[in-house]
């Protein structure tokens, strides 16, 4: 370096400023001569340093201490006029700068804290979760002043970045919110304050900000959350809440147009960043369409406070214009700060600029080369070679070969399959994968110039700062900041200097390489700030608003385009002694000449602030007067329509954005792109027109604007019309918004509470049947009652011993019962046995003296079953139980009973009037046969009852008696007589001891151990030893029953008579264990006759469990004629109404299965009918808002179906009779049981299947309409094809005669007419209809089942409305399918097979089957080839299988396109249609056409279960409980890594799982067993990596039989292994 040189860098510099900027790289220059330097120049114009060869550029660092300043420095100064002119300004405010933010939070050290912390951005974001608040802020006095002047009026703050704009609009703020509290007292309407921003990540930032500076209520909006913005219960809580909004300009310009929010009930809007307010930004629009309105007086209007850092870009005459027009709009008037003031808060950076030799000129790269021959063919990738050429000059060949393998792994990340991508984009992929990537060398061969010189940069940078170095490095490309960011990441020599990350925005471009999202922009920022980064690589997004950290190196890499850029990037340098480095190519006329257009323009909107007089009231010519209105005429829109319901506003402007939206709200799938398309040709030569074209599955598919001026208008115009036939058909409702499934969803039919608010379990009253419920009877004077008869089913009778075993019992009632009560099972003996319940219509008299005995017949024999008090007073008993006179042996009851036979035996209910039966002994010459219907007592205890088994006629008293036959009563009594011989010997050592003072006391405690005699005699009582006692039948009973036998006498075995159980269900177990061992042996001279007999008593046992379902029947027979299902029998009915909580052999929950399918089936036909404007997605929302458990729960409750519905189990402790007293205890009239909502639901489908199970479709039909479901339009089935038919003709005729909009329109109900058939169309249909055997009556309809979403012909309409029926018609039949053919399978397991028989896979190789996709109409290229193939993988799998056919679920693991299961579900949807919506045909069409492919292809042996379900019912049938999936965040990798895999670019996890990411959260999801992890994968799908975990744990367990006997600590219980649905119906 010669003297020239440095002379020219002191010149420029001065000592200081060299070594403030050269840092260590400095000493050289200090050991000059200080005679051979001059003086140091006074100029204060940025530092311009060059560079000329590109050998000097070569130089490496250590050679050359100072490589950027290889050549003597250029003083430019007279081209480039000073950008630090000062600015003379009111003196506003000051005193405060740093406060929005803790000092803690601040990312440099200390030692350099206490020197800039004056300089900190007053406008910081304050990192979401929010920030304390700081009790040291205080204002600076020129934000004090400036808020009174925002007090006053509107105010435009223009202030350079760290000045604290910010909290000039928390002050603001605090002060709207008093006096909006103020005005609450009084009857005024709530008004909220609107801070709008111009990005997403400001949202979060601003609301930290004002949340921690005062004490509001602040919520956040912004189109990346996960929120329901559009919702009138969002903001009518909103306004009832909240005080301040922080939310981008998008969204509140919707809000407004859309009706939720208007001008009138805002007190505020802060606009940040408001220079954008311009042409048809939304700040714009909003002021535009609904501030400046004639119908909103000036007193309605919201105060208005803009910040931003300059009004404009012009310069001159024109930066005035810009100024006042920013001015008018707003309607606020600028106001700024006097620089000196500001100065001593906010750093000013020194400027230079750096420049670079001009790129000689690339060759393409060899990748490129080899690329562009393989895959020259495709367009997707063209905007990729735009992309590589223009970085080939920028930044050189290796940046090229890395961008190169970020855009096709990208690509075939986004695809998400490799086998869907085309075959040139595979092939492209490999290449990437394969080819050799060399590490990255400072040489021209691989870099441009002007890499190299921001290299060199950095070089000098990084050893001046150190670690205190913090930089941004600003480029206009995000392919740009990639390349370099990999660049910098990979260079050895800054691995230990820079830690570098992207920074870039958030917009959804087709083929943008980074989609960052407001979440990572925060982290990164974060990180930034915590010095987890110190060096970004940005684009325009860190330039303004986001809260930086302020950085001592910022450097421009490529040109500044905006004065406002220049002054926003420049604000990043706030750091003391930081640099702005702008880099220009050397003798580059053109940057050079708009770099100081930039900086004349920051001179120029500096002097017009300072022409700004005191009191800003200074106003040119026509400007705008606050009291007159009439200059805003063109602010308002030229053409509007408002919703008068909702105000919802829709203009010119919005109208393209809104139809975007709602195209985008139509249903599709990854073969189609659902946007508008708009056509614009010349009118003539003075106007356009524009034809409008929507997706197939719009209900408009034309629209023709009106003639305009210019092509934009002209799409405007089409936009415009486009949206009011929308909503005149109710696409878009009175918000203008599209009907989505959300919304429809929470529009409640029912009920105002959200089901999720309303408690799980609820209680509710319970009701007695009515037929019970009678007024008093008056006794005195003869009765009527009427007779119900309960007999044993024959054939169960006989298997039970016989008719004499069991009584007839009647059960009289004051009102006859039902005759059509069926069979009630019973559990008895170990089997179910069926009791028949018959009503004679013919009445019975009797007597108050007869009624009296048998009300106390009645109440005794309840006693004696329950072990309870019974009362009940004779006028309110609600039914009397008496016993029948016995039946002859030939008589049922299903035959002809004679009168005798149906009259009541008054000598059974006499007898039974005794408490305690006479102590008189059966003679033992008593009748066998009376002796089985006789009731056996104890004659020393009558309270022990039993039942004669059988006569032992083989056994006389004296025999002895055999050991294996009575081995448990011989060892009863041994047992007995050895505890009667010990005690005795006890009692004799007592005594000898009482009696010999010198014997031991040990020996009256343990008696000798010698033999004793066999017979032992203490004072004359006799103990013989057990085995001298002689086992006769006569000595046991004498020891049993104290009663000496002789030995003609009668041995009986009987059965114990014990309480009362529930003969409803089966008996457990334990239960019928005790009834065996019930049984024993007396003599009959030890027993006496009970009080009734033993056949009435063995059939009054079964009466309460009779009784207790006798009321549910009677209940449910009630409901039935309430609600008007009385064509539904009264047994299925009984069963819909029967929960499995009550224990009952039948539950709702098969019916339910059912009646769920019917339900959605005939809802689907009506809203296919009644709304032939809706698309799929909102047919598919108003199913649901029908359907739902929420919209069945309104209409269970409202028919108060929880009155009748059967909940809780017999239980003989607390069954009791209607208006009986037990024990002391009244009668509750209202009884009470607790049901959750989905049981409430559940009843009503399980209506609709019982309903559907006694009439067909036509019943169940009916019963939903009596449910309350509806269909207001429809009386019955046939009332389908009438309703359909006259809309259709109704619809053509509006079509023919409509003009204004019509005329220049075109929807989907017109085209529904005849489709012309061309020979080809002919022999189409002809192919299809031999397949289905059906011949189509409307071609039309087969030719929109073939139609796909992706076809563009202007007449087509796409089959997903027939897809959205013919859907609900498949699921009906499989499911009545499956239900008759597993009449006993459990509808979890009718579940299982139904999923397997109806999903993409089966679905898709039915319709290749029947050759579908031949006949497919779409536009689809990616289409085409995912159908070829899967059509491939089938021909290969066939022809591996040794009979050459396709068995089993042969698609399980084969991609099939969802288009060829849809096109089944069009097809069966176009017949049901053609048909009438004919039930019997469609059926038929089933039964000849899916079901033998069903039964070939799916059972129960042969059906794939996911492998979570697997997994999961495996651990558990091996008794273990311990397990579990667990989900994380994924673990941290490199800065290099992670900006892979937000390039998109795969990753493997430890254990070979793939994993990608797009920028959305990574997950990782364990599964574990026992605390220990068996498997691990990495993505972001959480469905996958569950599936892949359990695939690897089986793979594991399958390996290792043996795991888990050692790893499984859970206790096993016997008998306790948990069977899955699926193998246990299997089993049975």
């Amino acid at each position: 370096m010669t003297t020239t040189t440095t002379a020219a860098a002191f010149d420029l510099l001065g000592r200081e400023g060299v070594d403030d900027f050269l840092g260590p790289v400095a000493g050289s220059l200090r050991d000059l001569p200080s005679n051979s330097l001059p003086k140091p120049s006074t100029s204060t114009q940025p530092i311009k340093i060059a560079g000329t060869t590109q050998q000097d550029l070569l130089s490496p660092l250590e050679e050359d201490p100072i490589p950027i300043l290889d050549q003597p420095l250029r003083s430019t100064a007279s081209k480039l006029p000073l950008p630090l002119i000062p600015m003379q300004t009111l003196s506003l405010s000051p005193r405060m700068g740093t406060s929005f933010r803790p000092v803690s939070s601040l990312s440099f050290d200390s030692s350099v804290a206490s020197q800039s912390s004056t300089a900190s951005d007053s406008s910081h974001e304050v990192k979401v979760p929010p920030v304390k608040q700081n009790p040291f802020l205080v204002p600076r006095q020129y934000q004090i002043e400036l808020f009174q002047k925002a007090e006053a009026g509107n105010v435009i703050a223009v202030m350079d970045t760290g000045s604290g704009k910010t909290l000039v609009a928390v002050m603001l703020i605090r002060e709207m919110l008093r006096r909006e509290r103020e005005a609450r007292r009084g009857p005024k309407e709530r008004k909220i304050s609107f801070f709008i921003v111009n990005n997403v990540p400001l949202v979060f930032q601003q609301a930290a900000v004002i949340r921690s500076n005062c004490d509001a209520e602040v919520t956040m909006l912004c189109g990346a959350m996960d929120t329901k913005k559009f919702s009138e219960d969002l903001w009518g809580e909103t306004y009832k809440n909240v005080d301040v909004v922080v939310l981008t300009a998008q969204i509140l310009l919707d809000l407004f147009h859309h009706g939720f929010v208007q001008m009138s009930r805002v007190n505020l809007l802060i606009f940040d960043e408001c220079h954008h307010a311009r042409k048809d930004h939304p700040f714009c629009c909003i002021m535009k369409d609904f501030y400046h309105v004639h119908d909103l007086d000036r007193a309605q209007r919201p105060k208005v406070f803009g910040m931003t850092a300059s009004p404009s870009s012009d310069i001159g005459s024109k930066l005035y214009h810009t100024a006042s027009e920013l001015e008018k709009l707003m309607d606020a008037k600028v106001f700024t700060v006097d620089k000196e003031e500001v100065k001593q808060f906010v750093e000013r950076p020194l400027e230079f600029v750096v420049q670079y030799n001009p790129a000689p000129g690339y060759r393409t790269t060899k990748l490129t080369s080899v690329l562009r021959s393989k895959c020259f063919m495709v367009p997707s990738l063209n905007p990729i070679f735009e992309s590589v050429q223009f970085n080939l000059s920028h930044l050189g060949s290796w940046c090229v070969d890395s961008l190169w393998r970020v855009y096709i792994e990208n690509m075939a990340r986004r695809e998400g399959s490799i086998k869907q991508l085309p075959e040139e984009i595979r092939t492209a992929l490999d290449v990437v994968k394969a080819w050799t990537y060399p590490n990255p060398a400072v040489d021209i061969k691989q870099m441009s110039p002007k890499v190299m010189k921001l290299i060199q940069i950095l070089r000098v940078a990084g050893k001046s700062w150190s670690e205190d170095f913090c930089g941004i490095i600003f480029v206009q490309r995000r392919d740009t900041a990639i390349a370099l960011c990999l660049l910098l990441q990979e260079l050895e020599e800054f691995r230990e200097i820079f830690r570098v990350q992207v920074l870039a925005g958030h917009s959804d471009e087709n083929y943008s390489v980074l989609k960052m999202k407001f979440q990572e922009q925060n982290d990164i920022i974060s990180n930034f700030r915590s010095k987890v980064y110190n060096l970004l690589v940005s684009t325009s997004v860190a330039e303004e608003g986001l809260d930086i950290q302020p950085c001592n190196v910022v450097i421009r890499f490529d040109p500044i385009t905006t004065t406002i850029s220049y002054i926003q990037s420049r604000g990043r340098a706030r750091q003391k002694n930081s640099r702005y480095i702008m880099m220009m190519e050397y003798d580059n006329r053109g940057e050079e000449a708009a770099l100081e257009k930039i900086q004349i323009g920051e001179k120029s909107m500096r002097e017009w602030c300072h022409s700004l007089d005191s009191e800003r009231l200074m106003r040119k010519p026509g400007s705008i007067d606050e009291d007159d209105g009439t200059e805003l005429m063109d602010m308002n829109p030229a053409q509007s329509y408002r919703v008068p319901t909702t105000g919802a506003l829709l203009t010119l402007d919005s109208a393209i954005q809104l139809l975007h939206y709602y195209c985008s709200s139509l249903t599709g799938d990854e073969f189609c792109s659902l946007q508008p398309e708009f056509s614009v040709t010349a009118n003539g030569s003075s106007g356009f027109i524009c034809d409008l074209t929507l997706p197939p599955n719009a209900p408009v598919r034309i629209v023709q604007s009106d003639r305009t001026s210019t092509k934009q208008m002209a799409r405007k115009s089409a936009a415009f019309k486009a949206c009011e036939l929308l909503h005149s058909l109710k696409a878009l409702n009175d918000n203008l918004l599209p009907v989505m499934v959300e919304e429809v969803i929470g529009d409640s039919p029912v009920e105002s509470v959200p089901l999720e608010t309303i408690e799980k379990n609820r209680i509710y009253p319970y009701s007695c049947p009515e037929i019970w419920k009678q007024d008093p009877m008056n006794i005195e004077a003869p009765l009527i009652l009427h007779r119900c008869v309960l007999e044993m089913d024959e054939r169960d009778v006989e298997r039970l011993g016989g008719k004499h075993r069991f009584r007839l019992m009647c059960i009289l009632t004051r009102q006859p019962l039902p005759s059509a009560i069926a069979p009630i099972r019973l559990y008895l003996e170990g089997a179910g046995r069926l009791v028949n319940i018959k009503s004679y219509p013919e009445p019975l008299t009797v007597t108050k003296e007869q009624l009296l005995l048998i009300q106390k017949f009645t109440l005794l024999l309840f006693q004696r079953m329950c072990r309870k008090s019974f009362e009940c007073s004779l006028e309110t008993m609600p039914y009397f139980l008496v016993p029948l006179c016995k039946r002859n042996s030939s008589t049922h009851l299903n035959s002809t009973l004679a009168q005798a036979e149906l009259d009541i035996s008054w000598e059974d209910i006499e007898s039974g009037q005794k408490v305690q039966p006479d102590p008189v002994p059966i003679p033992e010459t008593e009748d066998e046969q009376v002796l089985q219907t006789t009731l056996l007592a104890l004659r020393k205890d009558p309270t022990r009852e039993f039942f004669l088994k059988t006569i032992l006629k083989d056994y006389k008293m004296q025999d002895l008696m055999p050991p294996d036959a009575f081995r448990q009563e011989l060892a009863a009594w041994d047992e007995s007589l050895t505890k009667l011989r010990n005690h005795t010997m006890r009692s004799a050592a007592k005594a000898a001891a009482a009696t010999s003072p010198s014997s031991d006391a040990s020996t009256a405690n343990n008696p000798p151990s010698s033999p004793s005699p066999s017979n032992l005699s203490i004072e004359g009582v006799v103990t013989p030893a057990p085995a001298t006692v002689p086992k006769t039948f006569a000595a046991y009973f004498k020891w049993k029953f104290q009663v000496d036998c002789e030995d003609g006498d009668k041995i009986l075995m009987v059965d114990r008579v014990r309480k009362m159980r529930n003969h409803l269900q089966p008996a457990v177990r334990e239960e019928e264990a005790k009834e065996e061992a019930g049984a024993m042996m007396m003599p009959l001279k030890a027993c006496i006759r009970g009080t009734v007999k033993a056949d009435v008593l063995r059939m009054a046992q079964l009466v309460p469990s009779i009784l207790f379902s006798l009321d549910q029947t009677l209940l449910v027979y009630e409901a039935r004629n309430l609600i008007g299902l009385n064509q539904v029998h009264l047994d299925y009915l009984q069963e819909a109404f029967t929960t499995s909580s009550s224990n009952r052999e039948y539950q709702y929950e098969r019916l339910e299965l059912l009646g769920d399918s019917f339900l959605k089936f005939s809802s689907t036909i009506r809203l296919y009918i009644v709304n032939p404007a809706k698309d799929e997605g909102q047919l598919h929302a108003s199913r649901i808002r029908i359907i739902s458990n929420k919209a069945l729960l309104g209409h269970a409750t409202s028919l108060e179906l929880y009155r009748f519905i059967s909940s809780t189990p017999f239980h003989r402790k607390s069954w009791r009779p209607p208006y009986f007293t037990i024990d002391k205890k009244e009668w509750e009239s209202v009884q009470k049981h607790q049901l959750s909502n989905k049981t409430l639901a559940d009843v009503i489908e399980a209506s609709l299947g019982a309903a559907f199970l006694s009439g067909g479709y036509t019943v169940a039909f009916q019963a939903a309409k009596a449910l309350r479901i509806p269909f207001d339009e429809f009386a019955t089935w046939e009332d389908f094809e009438r309703v359909f038919l006259e809309a259709k003709t109704t619809k053509e005729a509006a079509r023919r005669g409509e003009e204004g909009l019509a005329s220049s329109s075109s929807t989907t109900l017109s085209l529904m007419a005849q489709v012309p058939l061309s020979v080809a169309n002919m022999a189409a249909i002809q192919e299809v209809q031999k397949v289905l055997g059906y011949e189509f009556k409307d071609p039309s309809l087969f030719f929109e089942a073939m139609t796909h979403a992706s076809h563009i012909r202007a007449d087509a309409v796409c089959y997903q409305r027939l897809e959205f029926l013919g859907d609900a018609v498949l699921d009906f039949q499989v499911i009545q399918y499956y239900y008759e053919k597993y009449y006993d399978a459990p509808p979890g397991a009718i579940t299982l097979i139904k999923d397997a028989s109806v999903n993409n896979g089966i679905l898709g190789a039915i319709s290749l089957k029947w050759g579908l996709q031949k006949f497919l109409d779409h536009y689809s290229p990616s289409l085409i080839g995912a159908i070829s193939r899967a059509m491939v993988s089938l021909e290969e799998r066939a022809s591996k299988s040794p009979t050459g056919e396709l068995e089993k679920e042969y698609w399980v693991d084969i991609y099939m396109p969802k288009v060829l299961g849809d096109l089944v579900e069009s097809t069966l949807g176009a017949v049901f249609v053609d048909s009438g919506f004919n039930f019997e045909l469609i059926t038929d069409l089933f039964r000849r056409l899916i079901k033998p492919f069903l039964d070939k292809h799916v059972n129960f042996e042969g059906m794939v279960l996911h492998p979570n379900k697997v997994l999961l019912e495996s651990l558990q049938y091996q008794g273990c409980h311990n397990f579990k999936f667990e989900t994380e965040a994924a673990e941290k990798v490199s800065d290099s890594e992670k900006l892979l895999k937000k390039l998109g670019l795969g990753m493997r996890s430890s254990n070979g799982l793939r994993s990608h990411d797009d920028g959305e959260p990574v997950l990782k999801c364990h599964f574990r067993i026992h605390e220990r992890t068996m498997a691990t994968a990495v993505g972001k799908h959480m469905e996958d990596l569950r599936k892949e975990v359990s695939l690897a744990t089986l793979a594991i367990l399958r390996k290792e039989p043996e795991l888990m006997a050692t790893l499984c600590t859970c206790p096993k219980k016997r008998g306790a292994r948990h069977i899955s649905m699926l193998d246990r119906y299997r089993k049975e």
